[in-house]
C-alpha cells in the first residue's frame, strides 16, 4: 500500500502521464481491487471481467479532470468506491444479458488451491456478506469504514462479517477439506 500522504501526489502525477506513478498505484491496489470486484461480480459467468472492471476504474482515474482529482484525499478510498460502482453496474449488465441470452449453466472445475477454494466459497456467500469479507480482509477496513462505504450501520456490518465467517467455517468443515489455517488466506491479504 502506498503512503496516504503520497497518494494525492501520485494521482496528480498519474494524470500528467507519469508512468511510474501509474505503475505504483496499480501495484499497490490492483490485486486487491480485482479480488473485491470478483466478490461483487460473484454471480457473473465470467470472473475475468473483474480485471476489466479494475482497468476501467484506473482509466477513469487517469481521465478524471484535474479539478476533480484535487478533491481526492485518499486514492484507496476513491479506487474502492469506483470499483464498487463499476462492478455493481457490470453485474447489472451481466444479469440483463444473461436473461436475454438464457445462458447455459457451465460447471467450473474444482478449486486448485486453498486460496482458490476460499475464493469460491466467498462467492457462494450472499453478496452483502461477501462484500464485507472482501473489504475487511483484502483492504483491512474497519467495520465503521465499511458501514460508511456501503451505507449500513456498523452493527449490521459486524453481523454480516460474523455470519459470513460462520458459514465459511461450516462449509469448510462439511466439505472435510479444511485448510490447516482457516485465516491464512484471508490474513495473507490484510493490509
Amino acid at each position: 500500500m502506498t503512503d496516504p500522504s503520497d497518494e494525492s501526489g501520485l494521482v496528480r502525477a498519474m494524470q500528467r502521464g507519469d508512468a511510474d506513478a501509474i505503475e505504483r498505484l496499480w501495484i499497490a491496489y490492483a490485486p486487491r481491487l480485482v479480488a473485491y470486484a470478483r466478490t461483487v461480480l460473484a454471480q457473473s459467468s465470467d470472473q475475468s471481467f473483474a480485471e476489466d472492471v479494475v482497468q476501467q476504474v484506473f482509466v477513469s482515474l487517469v481521465r478524471l479532470p484535474a479539478r476533480n482529482s484535487r478533491a481526492i484525499r485518499s486514492a484507496e478510498a476513491w479506487l474502492i468506491t469506483a470499483t464498487r460502482r463499476a462492478a455493481l453496474n457490470a453485474a447489472r449488465g451481466e444479469r440483463r444479458e444473461r436473461r436475454r441470452r438464457h445462458a447455459l449453466d457451465i460447471t467450473r472445475p474444482g478449486p486448485s488451491s486453498s486460496h482458490e477454494q476460499l475464493r469460491e466459497l466467498i462467492e457462494r456467500l450472499p453478496s452483502e456478506q461477501a462484500e464485507v469479507i472482501s473489504l475487511r480482509h483484502a483492504f483491512g477496513m474497519t467495520f465503521a469504514d465499511i458501514a460508511r462505504l456501503i451505507g449500513s450501520s456498523k452493527s449490521t456490518v459486524a453481523q454480516r462479517h460474523a455470519e459470513a465467517l460462520k458459514r465459511l467455517r461450516r462449509w469448510l468443515a462439511d466439505a472435510d477439506q479444511r485448510p490447516t489455517n482457516l485465516t491464512s488466506p484471508l490474513e495473507h491479504h490484510r493490509v
